[in-house]
């Protein structure tokens, strides 16, 4: 069976009277769904686009008062630094150096000069006080500096 043949301006407004008819409906549609059709609680956060509601939009206004004020964070930051040297080997290397009065210790690193010592262990003596420790096996003298970092903690 062979079918007709159709002309090209005639599918060409078949086509655009389909595309105006489905842009129409939506539109009715869209125009005909209420708040009082839409069940409660059954909008999501997923439903919702990103900025399209404020504050006031929500029940209570959505904002509620202001809570307790927060701890006093970090101040009076400092970092602090200490020396120690061995000079012959398999001498130990000690530096150790305290925060200021009022101050804690939040963190520390030690590092040797010639690096071929062994790895410096830091040790946390209380809140304000820190000892990086480290043998000397490299055949000669060696620093090893100690880095503080102190603050006050409220």
């Amino acid at each position: 069976m062979r079918l007709p043949k159709i002309s090209t301006p005639i599918a060409v407004l078949v086509l655009a009277g389909a595309v105006a008819v489905s842009a129409a409906t939506g539109a009715v549609a869209g125009s005909l769904i209420t708040g009082a059709q839409i069940k409660n609680g059954s909008i999501t956060t997923k439903d919702v686009k990103d900025g399209s509601l404020k504050a006031v939009d929500l029940k209570g206004g959505g904002v509620g008062t202001a809570g307790p004020a927060g701890p006093a964070g970090v101040s009076g930051y400092e970092i602090l630094t200490a020396t120690g040297t061995a000079t012959s080997n398999s001498e130990g290397i000690s530096a150790t150096r305290a925060c200021p009065s009022g101050k804690k210790v939040l963190g520390a690193t030690a590092s040797l000069e010639r690096r071929f010592s062994t790895a410096p262990v830091i040790k946390y003596l209380g809140d304000n006080t820190v000892d990086a420790f480290a043998i000397n096996d490299n055949g000669g003298p060696d620093t090893v500096t100690l880095t503080v970092f102190c603050a006050k903690v409220g």
